[in-house]
């Protein structure tokens, strides 16, 4: 059950919320952003024939013991991280943000597969205008910076523009959003008429190309490629960040209409606008041009000034030989954009959100303006820029609080937006908040294309902090509740928000500093009263399903286990060896058995080693499918090294189990759920966050064989890529 929590911080910044693909909720509050992960989850098995445990929050627990709660600051950095630059000219050096105390902007999780174990990375952005990467380290889980973005924007600039001054200001970063996860099509799959039952496939294709939209302190935006690199404990500089396209928004015109153009003011305002948000649209898939050939486009609106800017990010896909691909990307002005005029007429003020469904004909952009919302809708063909007729594009307004003289009664700035999924009626729900504390929701898609006049529970929960907040400090009723944040995951919405005094000044210490966070279901059919919860999780601990699980795994061990693999690569000797073992001990697949003993005989030949045992077991001469343990003769003899080996008492290890290794002296181990070798220490093991299977660390592996001067091999490295999350449940490792 989710409570509301009262945390002791204050928020720096709009938007301070984010929640993550892997439930954890991040906030920006000064110089400091906090962590919350869900923490009070039990485990109960079910007495029935499956044995199948469920995952299910506590109740009755108190709010703060809910959640893991840690924090991080962001505003220290190293001279190699930010170096001291000089003032520079006027036009592109800003003094403000070299004295700025670097507090947290804005901040926002990426998709999953990015970070480590295939986790979410946080990319926070801070008053200096750096945008950095933080990722957890260590079993401790402490956060750091892992990479800025900046560096990445002063490369590029380099090699075009010699001036210091402007390369540093076009090196700066003022708004910046993720793209959902570009996942492109299974070219193994698709291009083979032989289908491997057991292949599986491109990280490409299960988690996506990340792409990042950000927009520099010279109005330029761009779009960002980028990829996690490194392999090892060593996490800095562990990002490959590449500029994709870039288009300026300088030359445009209509940034701040309402004034003379060819006044001096407009042209000192004119210099000053600057781009405060942007968001990206969903992907449009694009009719093929070419065999092999795919194509997608998604929109981007930016904020520039205090008009409204879209443009259309296009990528084509090209599949080439050995299952490679090639990726080209263009970014140019939306064609609706300089169709229609209509929402020139609006002051936009941000933020923007994308609302979309899988089957829906028609793509909305909700934008905040003064003292109100506009929400303009695309159709298919005005979102692909096929723009043809003004029927593909409609503005609707909301004005907050509208007075009975058609005034806007509430003027304050929206703070918060985000948008909820119904997945059972396949609507989103949009809501929103105010500064002031003024909460919309809107429903989409709506063929009213009004406004909803249900309000969520989260407002009426924040209503109820409010009073608590008047009654406590006598206050008459003229207490103030503003928004600062609002994110969703899976269904859920959670709100910060703060109180405050109406008819006084306000002071308070840092002791006293408390923020709220509110909880409720952002689907507005099924918004119940009381708590919510998690989404279920239920995980399958059957013997049948176990082994279809470990199945998948020798599977492809041995169906791309070749000789030349295995001449030099001592790591992938001993993965073969153990698959074909796992095969012979616990599988029931009898096709699987051929391939073990071509792999056994292939590790026979190329390194010497006794098999004959383990051979005529998958021939079937023997009836028991226990495999003995090695005399020190074997472990010492020629290719001994491929077989396991006790480290406590230096005896052999039978196999007799998949998951269990038992030595002859009757030591017992765990094996690994992925590779099947025996972990013979627990501080080499990492372990799944959901169904807490162990597993070989092979970033512990990695490190002590580059120390070695060789590595972990092709096929290891294969089996480590294509099962990148636990094979049993999905859920993501946690070291």
């Amino acid at each position: 059950m989710l409570s509301p929590i009262e945390l002791n911080l204050f928020p720096s910044c709009p938007n301070c919320l984010s929640w993550s693909a892997d439930g954890e909720l991040a906030i920006g509050a000064g110089e400091y952003v906090h962590i919350l992960t869900p923490r009070n989850i039990k485990i109960e098995k079910d007495n029935d024939e499956n044995n199948v445990p469920k995952i299910e929050p506590t109740e009755k627990t108190p709010a703060t013991e809910q959640w893991n709660i840690t924090r991080f600051r962001v505003n220290v950095f190293t001279n190699q991280e930010w170096p001291t630059i000089f003032p520079q000219n006027r036009n592109d050096f800003s003094i403000g943000v070299e004295q700025s105390m670097s507090t947290v902007a804005a901040l926002a999780w990426s998709p999953p597969g990015l970070s480590k174990h295939r986790c979410c990375t946080l990319a926070v952005l801070t008053t200096n205008l750096l945008l950095s990467f933080y990722e957890p380290l260590g079993p401790q889980g402490k956060w750091v910076r892992v990479a800025i973005v900046n560096h990445s924007l002063d490369r590029y600039f380099s090699g075009i523009i010699p001036e210091f001054a402007l390369r540093f200001k076009k090196s700066n970063i003022r708004s910046f959003t993720w793209f959902s996860a570009f996942k492109v099509p299974d070219v193994q799959r698709s291009g083979s008429s032989i289908h491997n039952p057991y292949s599986v496939p491109s990280p490409a294709t299960r988690w996506g190309i990340h792409l990042l939209a950000v927009a520099n302190d010279d109005n330029d935006v761009l779009m960002l490629e980028t990829n996690r690199m490194q392999r090892g404990l060593d996490m800095l500089g562990s990002y490959s960040i590449e500029v994709s396209s870039v288009i300026s928004l300088c030359e445009q015109e209509g940034s701040y209409p309402m004034m003379q153009p060819t006044s001096l003011f407009a042209a000192a305002v004119k210099s000053r606008s600057k781009v405060s948000s942007i968001s990206c649209g969903p992907w449009s898939p694009q009719s093929n041009t070419a065999e092999g050939t795919y194509s997608r486009t998604a929109a981007v609106a930016t904020t520039y000034g205090t008009q409204l800017k879209v443009m259309k990010f296009h990528v084509k896909f090209t599949t080439e030989e050995q299952s490679s691909h090639k990726l080209e990307y263009s970014l140019v002005e939306y064609p609706v954009a300089a169709s229609v005029q209509k929402y020139r007429e609006y002051n936009f003020t941000g933020p923007l959100q994308w609302l979309y469904t899988d089957d829906s004909q028609t793509v909305c952009l909700a934008a905040g303006v003064f003292g109100g919302l506009v929400t303009i809708f695309f159709s298919k063909a005005a979102y692909d820029g096929r723009y043809t007729t003004s029927s593909d594009f409609q503005v609707s307004e909301q004005f907050f609080g509208e007075t009975e003289q058609g005034e806007p009664g509430h003027w304050e700035p929206i703070y918060a937006m985000t948008t909820a999924l119904n997945e059972k009626t396949c609507t989103r729900t949009l809501h929103v908040g105010t500064k002031g504390g003024y909460v919309s929701t809107r429903l989409f898609p709506n063929s009213s294309d009004k406004p909803h006049s249900h309000i969520p529970s989260w407002a009426k929960k924040l209503e109820d902090i409010r009073e608590g907040f008047d009654l406590d400090h006598d206050l008459g009723g003229l207490a103030i509740a503003r928004i600062w944040g609002l994110a969703s995951y899976h269904g859920l919405v959670a709100a910060a928000a703060t109180m405050h005094p109406g008819d006084m000044i306000e002071y308070r210490t840092a002791m006293n500093e408390r923020c709220s966070l509110i909880f409720s279901s952002g689907n507005l059919d099924d918004d119940e009263p009381g708590h919510p919860t998690f989404p279920k999780t239920i995980v399958d601990r059957s013997p049948s399903f176990l082994r279809q699980k470990r199945e998948a795994i020798y599977g492809l061990i041995l169906t791309a286990a070749q000789p030349d693999d295995l001449s030099k690569d001592i790591w992938s000797q001993r993965l073969i060896y153990s698959a074909s073992c796992c095969a012979v001990v616990d599988g029931e697949n009898k096709e699987l058995l051929p391939l073990a003993q071509r792999a056994l005989q292939q590790l026979a030949d190329i390194t010497g080693a006794d098999l004959r045992e383990e051979i005529s077991k998958c021939i079937g001469d023997t009836e028991s499918n226990n495999i003995q343990p090695k005399s020190t003769a074997q472990l010492s003899g020629p290719g001994g090294y491929i077989f396991e080996k006790c480290e406590i008492c230096d005896t052999g290890i039978s196999w007799s189990s998949a998951q269990e290794a038992l030595c002859e002296t009757g030591h017992l181990f765990v094996r690994c759920g992925l590779t099947f070798l025996c972990i013979h220490e627990p501080g080499i093991s990492k372990f799944c966050s959901v169904c807490n299977t162990e597993y070989l660390n092979e970033d512990l592996l990695r490190t002590a064989e580059d120390e070695r001067g060789s590595g972990l091999g092709g096929i290891f490295e294969m089996v480590l890529e294509a099962f990148d999350t636990c094979v049993y449940c999905g859920g993501k490792y946690r070291s």
